[in-house]
């Protein structure tokens, strides 16, 4: 090798060795991409990590938001396939009672046939003429402060009726209340010969300064209707964390 060979090479090797300084740049960049208390570029190796765990923690905020609310649905025989006969051979359905108490001059009956019911063999028919109609379900529902109530009811006929729930205390009966359609309204009107769907909510507040401990559920009927009902849903989400106190 030549002088002239050997120089280029040396110059050329040399050009791949950092020098001094480039050395001493390199190692404090390292030093900031692994240390995540140093100030650094966003898209730097520690903000990676920052924000993977941040959006984490949001998804987790997010889910239990909705798991700490549960849904249960709850039996009541809403669709009136359960009856049984009276002594004078008429059927009512089963758990379902006419409060006597407000002096009613109504009538409440099972029917069945295609033309009567949306689904199954039965539905429940409420007839009034000068007066209300109460009939509830016997069925009492324990509850919890802000417990929400969604009431689903298929209904056709003329009149006007509501659902409501008769709040009851430790030591007896608080009163009533009365559930809102999505508009607030607390009685529907209606008049058809075809099924109509209508909802319900209601949420447990206080009724004379006390929480009630149960309720029970009442469909109110006004004076003057004839209305039949049928396939009635009642759910209820409950604070999971409240509940397990």
């Amino acid at each position: 090798m030549n002088w002239q060979t050997e120089t280029l090479y040396i110059s050329r090797f040399y050009r791949k060795i950092p020098t001094k300084y480039q050395e001493d740049a390199i190692v404090k960049a390292n030093d900031r991409i692994d240390q995540p208390g140093k100030s650094q570029n966003f898209f730097g190796r520690s903000n990676f990590f920052k924000l993977n765990n941040y959006a984490l923690l949001t998804i987790i905020c997010i889910l239990a938001c909705f798991i700490s609310k549960a849904e249960q649905t709850i039996d009541v025989n809403g669709g009136f396939e359960k009856v049984k006969s009276e002594p004078d051979g008429k059927l009512i359905p089963e758990y379902w009672l006419k409060n006597k108490g407000l002096k009613s001059t109504g009538e409440v009956k099972v029917i069945w046939g295609e033309d009567n019911v949306k689904n199954g063999k039965f539905a429940l028919e409420i007839v009034t003429s000068e007066t209300s109609l109460h009939i509830f379900n016997r069925q009492s529902i324990k509850v919890q402060t802000d417990d929400e109530f969604t009431i689903t009811i298929a209904v056709k006929g003329k009149g006007t009726f509501g659902i409501f729930f008769y709040n009851h205390g430790t030591n007896g009966f608080l009163g009533t209340t009365a559930s809102k359609t999505g508009s607030g309204k607390s009685y529907v009107s209606i008049d058809s010969e075809e099924w109509l769907d209508e909802k319900f909510c209601f949420k447990i507040r206080k009724v004379k300064k006390m929480f009630p401990a149960s309720i029970t559920l009442c469909i109110v009927v006004n004076a003057n209707s004839k209305v039949s009902f049928d396939d009635l849903q009642i759910s209820r989400k409950t604070d999971e964390k409240k509940a397990d106190k």
